[in-house]
């Protein structure tokens, strides 16, 4: 037998809080030494001009850029999980040599990054400190990024 649907009058609706996550506040402006650097592949709505396209799903490689554990959460079974700030910079295609690689461009994220923290080399940046901040996204979702300029 079905559940007799109960109707709501749509002006007597509560407001419930929404989830809350965590709260990253007490992390923002510390420092923390980066402890990753990887090249990681993932698929980009972006087109090879930086334009966004909805649909698209272009196989691209970056730079992530993490700093040590910050704290962790645990999951609904128990298990704690790591959370870091991290970054991710894009990497170049060069099409005459079929490799990815870092921009020569001064408008290069990574390319900036690298001068701010004073190195040439990716791997010199293990063990740098790097200025965490809270970083949001159109959702309303927070992550622990840091200082990139």
């Amino acid at each position: 037998m079905a559940k007799e649907q109960e109707f709501l009058d749509i002006d007597e609706l509560p407001e419930i809080e929404a989830g809350k996550g965590i709260d990253f506040s007490e992390f923002e402006g510390k420092r923390y030494p980066i402890e990753v650097i990887e090249v990681i592949e993932y698929n980009s709505p972006y087109n090879e001009a930086g334009e966004y396209e909805e649909d698209l799903k272009r196989p691209v490689k970056g730079v992530r850029i993490a700093s040590s554990e910050i704290t962790t959460v645990k999951t609904k079974k128990g298990e704690d999980v790591p959370i870091r700030a991290s970054e991710l910079f894009n990497l170049k295609y060069d099409s005459d040599s079929e490799q990815w690689g870092i921009s020569t461009s001064d408008n290069s994220k990574l390319r900036k990054f690298m001068k701010m923290m004073k190195v040439k080399k990716l791997s010199e940046l293990k063990g740098k400190n790097i200025m965490v901040l809270i970083t949001g996204d159109k959702k309303g979702n927070q992550f622990l990024g840091f200082k990139k300029e």
